[in-house]
C-alpha cells in the first residue's frame, strides 16, 4: 500500500469502491470560458473517479442549490486526485499531484478560476490529507500531521507566512493522521489517529485529542484518555460539545483479531474544558449489541449515526480469518441519541456495506452517501434529527467527495 492512498483509504476505505473511470478529457485546471463576474452565492460539489490505471480525477460543479437527481460531469472542472475544502468564500484544492494548495473562485456562470497557489513541496508534505484551519480571510494553518508541523498562510493572497514544528504530535513506530477539525469559537478540535504503516494496530494506549489556536507559542495541547483506541471522526453538539469516536480502526482491528481493543465508544470534550470528560462515555458495543462500528455522521441535535455490524450476523460465519469489516454488506445504519443514550435504526436506509466515512454538511444539515449496484455508483442521503434518511441525488459513476457552499464576501 502507498504512502498517498492511506489517508484515501481512511476517507474511502478501500480501493475497490470506486468505480472505472470516465473518458476524462486532458486533466487541465482551466475551466470553460466565463464572463469574469464572481458568484454571489454557489453550491459546489466534488466527484471522484477511478481510472482503470489506478489514477484518479476530481471534478468540480457548481450551481446555485444543493444538487438533485443524476449529477452530469459533462461541464465540471476536471482536477487530478485533489482535496476539496472551503472557508465559505472560496474552494481550496489540495491537488496531489503539484502538492500544492489552490484557490478557487466561482463565476457567476458557475464556472471556476483558480486565482492563487502556493506549494507545499519545499516542506516534505506527500500528501495533503487534512482541510486548512481557516481562523480569518488572512490566516490559515495547514497540519500537516504526519511530520509534526503546521504551515501557517494567507487564504486570500495564498502566500505562505510561516511554519511551526510540532513533534509533539509524532509518536515512534507509528504514523500521525488528523481527524477531520471542528472548529469551535476561536480555535480547532480534532483527533489525532496513530497507525502503523501496514493499518493492522493502532496506538493501545490512549485516544488523542488536540486543540488547534492560533497562538504561535503553544497552538497545540494534548488530549489523552484510555477508555478507547482509534479516534478518528468527531462532531460538535448543539450543546457545542466536542464528541468523537474511538472505533479502533472503524472496527477492523476488532473483527479481524488484529488487536486486543476495548468496543466502539464515544468520548466527549465539553465546551471550554482541555480535558476529555472523565464522567461521559457511551459504549456502542454495549448499546448496540455490535463488535464493530463504522462512521460517525452528526444528526442533528445532539445525536449521530453509526453503521453497526448486525446482531443477527456472526462474523466467523462471513469473514475469513484476519479479515475486516470493511466493505462488507453486514451494517446496519443506527441513529443514538445522546441525551436518552437511546438507540433506533435510522428508516430509509438499508443494510449495506461500509464504504467511506466523509460527511457533508451545508445549510446546517448533513449528508451522507451509500454505494449501490455492486458499489459502483453512489447515491447522496439527507439525515434528518428524527432518524429518517432522504436519497437528494446520486452519480452515474463516481462518489461524491465535497458539498459546500461559497459566498463573496461583501465589499
Amino acid at each position: 500500500m502507498q504512502t498517498a492512498w492511506i489517508p484515501r483509504c481512511w476517507r474511502l476505505v478501500a480501493s475497490f469502491a470506486l468505480l472505472s473511470a470516465l473518458g476524462c478529457s486532458n486533466g487541465s485546471d482551466e475551466g470553460p470560458a466565463h464572463d469574469g463576474e464572481r458568484a454571489d452565492e454557489a453550491v459546489v460539489v466534488a466527484v471522484l473517479t477511478r481510472g482503470p490505471d489506478d489514477t484518479y480525477q476530481t471534478y468540480l460543479l457548481a450551481s446555485e442549490d444543493v444538487p438533485s437527481g443524476t449529477l452530469d460531469l459533462s461541464s465540471a472542472l476536471e482536477l487530478p486526485d485533489s482535496l476539496v475544502a472551503t472557508n465559505g468564500e472560496a474552494i481550496f484544492v489540495g491537488n496531489n499531484e503539484l502538492l500544492t494548495l489552490q484557490r478557487y473562485e466561482v463565476n457567476s456562470d458557475y464556472s471556476f478560476s483558480m486565482v492563487g497557489e502556493l506549494s507545499l513541496q519545499r516542506y516534505g508534505v506527500d500528501y495533503i490529507s487534512n482541510d486548512p484551519l481557516f481562523f480569518s480571510s488572512t490566516k490559515a494553518y495547514y497540519v500537516d500531521a504526519a511530520h509534526g508541523q503546521i504551515i501557517a498562510f494567507n487564504p486570500s493572497t495564498m502566500e505562505i507566512t510561516g511554519d511551526l514544528q510540532v513533534p509533539e504530535m509524532l509518536r515512534d513506530d507509528y504514523t500521525t493522521w488528523m481527524g477531520p477539525p471542528q472548529r469551535i469559537g476561536d480555535r480547532y478540535m480534532a483527533t489525532l489517529l496513530y497507525t502503523d504503516d501496514a493499518w493492522t494496530a493502532t496506538a493501545p494506549d490512549s485516544t488523542v485529542g488536540i486543540i488547534v489556536e492560533d497562538d504561535e507559542d503553544q497552538p497545540i495541547r494534548m488530549l489523552r484518555d484510555d477508555r478507547g483506541v482509534g479516534s478518528y471522526l468527531s462532531f460538535v453538539g448543539d450543546d457545542e460539545n466536542f464528541y468523537f469516536a474511538a472505533d479502533g480502526l472503524s472496527g477492523n482491528l476488532a473483527l479481524a483479531k488484529l488487536q486486543d481493543v476495548p468496543s466502539s465508544r464515544v468520548l466527549r470534550v465539553r465546551n471550554g474544558e482541555e480535558e476529555v470528560d472523565p464522567s461521559f462515555m457511551i459504549d456502542l458495543g454495549e448499546l448496540l449489541d455490535t463488535p464493530a462500528t463504522f462512521g460517525f455522521w452528526p444528526a442533528g441535535g445532539n445525536s449521530f449515526v453509526v453503521q453497526a455490524w448486525a446482531s443477527d450476523v456472526d462474523p466467523e460465519d462471513v469473514l475469513e480469518a484476519g479479515d475486516g469489516g470493511w466493505g462488507k454488506p453486514y451494517y446496519d445504519w443506527m441513529f443514538v441519541d445522546i441525551e436518552t443514550m437511546e438507540a433506533r435504526p435510522v428508516a430509509g436506509l438499508a443494510r449495506s456495506a461500509t464504504y467511506n466515512t466523509l460527511r457533508f454538511n451545508i445549510d446546517g444539515k448533513t449528508y451522507l452517501q451509500r454505494l449501490v449496484d455492486d458499489i459502483q455508483r453512489s447515491e447522496l442521503y439527507l439525515l434528518n434529527d428524527d432518524a429518517t434518511a432522504r436519497k437528494v441525488a446520486q452519480t452515474a459513476q463516481g462518489d461524491f467527495w465535497f458539498l459546500g457552499r461559497v459566498v463573496r464576501p461583501k465589499p
